[in-house]
């Protein structure tokens, strides 16, 4: 029967996605493979504070499982969540003021929601060694809207993440995607 621990991971080898934690309480390390992370992987390496289940293999080895990384699990994801929602509630409260047309409601939410599974697809293409989809599809799609979804699936996924190259022209494509909009507004407003 499982019980709920802490620990704080001693060793990470992420390319192999497998460490060793040392419990809070004091014995032996124990194992713990990322396909065991249920929250907050891209944070996950030595340091990391861990809660988790204490479960054994087939060959009955101690090992972690249903482990979620420390204090402020997923604040990424959340963030992205909430940045997602915020910008796509305000493009509906200027559409109900008259400022944008109805339709682009509708059409950011189908764009994100378009753009959150190509980075799924990506990502699958990615862990299978396929062919993937080009970056600067990904970012074409960013740059027209789809980013509220690129953001949160890139965070759910933990795709592209840690590309910092990728994340600057991300977040450069967002910030002119704003501006644009931003444009529209203030020429309809005065219009």
């Amino acid at each position: 029967m499982a019980r709920r621990q802490r620990g704080v991971i001693r060793t990470w080898k992420a390319a192999q996605g497998y460490g060793f934690l040392a419990p809070e309480d004091g014995g032996e390390e124990v194992f713990v493979h990322i396909t065991a992370v249920v929250a907050g992987r891209h944070r996950l390496g030595p340091g990391s504070v861990v809660v988790y289940d204490l479960g054994r293999d087939a060959q009955q080895r101690l090992r972690a499982v249903n482990v979620r990384v420390g204090p402020g699990l997923g604040t990424p994801l959340r963030l992205a969540l909430l940045a997602s929602s915020l910008f796509l509630l305000a493009v509906g409260v200027i559409s109900w003021l008259g400022l944008l047309p109805a339709w682009i409601v509708l059409a950011y939410l189908l764009l994100s929601g378009f753009t959150a599974l190509v980075y799924r697809f990506d990502k699958r293409q990615a862990t299978q060694g396929q062919r993937r989809v080009p970056e600067a599809t990904l970012h074409l799609l960013d740059a027209l809207g789809g980013w509220p979804g690129a953001l949160i699936a890139q965070w759910a996924l933990h795709h592209k993440t840690r590309k910092g190259a990728y994340q600057l022209t991300f977040w450069l494509l967002v910030g002119l995607h704003l501006l644009g909009l931003a444009g529209v507004v203030w020429v309809v407003g005065r219009g």
